[in-house]
């Protein structure tokens, strides 16, 4: 980690007043939620709040491809959400800056920090299509209905598509 700390990039991400692996309690969608934030930079000059995140991976070339692959926009959206909630009660006078991940490395690459831009927090809340496979990922908003689905129906254990209409459609898309 303290290569991660010393790093020219990172290292005014960590200093000044950060609050690190912050719960934040909120409601969205009249649902009672959680996030455990990495990282929260106070930037008092500048009135500004930036949430960070903090992943270690093996080889750092290929995170890009393990940011979809594990639905990192929907952390984005959500602690950026949870943050929301947060900043209105104790900073409100602050504006929200963008989500950011430090990506830091097992061996020996320096670490990379990744902004995330509205696009990508769009994504985590509605979903998006695989512009290669053209598959639909499911957003916070859509998981919320299903978890409402599940919660009201108390089965969590049958695909959402026979929940829905007791059977689940195959098209040559799904082939």
């Amino acid at each position: 980690c303290n290569k991660i700390k010393s790093n020219s990039y990172v290292r005014h991400w960590l200093s000044g007043t950060v609050i690190f692996q912050t719960p934040i309690y909120f409601t969205y969608k009249d649902v009672s939620c959680k996030a455990l934030v990495d990282i929260i930079k106070i930037d008092h000059d500048n009135k500004k709040i930036c949430p960070l995140d903090l992943k270690i991976t093996d080889y750092l070339p290929t995170w890009l491809e393990r940011f979809m692959k594990f639905r990192y926009d929907i952390q984005a959206f959500w602690y950026l959400t949870a943050l929301r909630n947060w900043q209105n009660e104790n900073y409100s006078s602050y504006a929200l800056d963008d989500f950011r991940f430090i990506v830091g490395s097992k061996c020996c690459h320096n670490p990379i920090i990744y902004k995330c831009d509205f696009s990508i927090i769009n994504s985590g809340k509605f979903g998006r299509t695989d512009r290669f496979i053209s598959r639909y990922y499911k957003g916070v908003d859509d998981l919320l209905v299903e978890y409402k689905q599940r919660t009201k129906l108390n089965n969590w254990e049958d695909p959402i598509g026979v929940i829905e209409n007791g059977e689940i459609l195959i098209t040559e898309d799904d082939t």
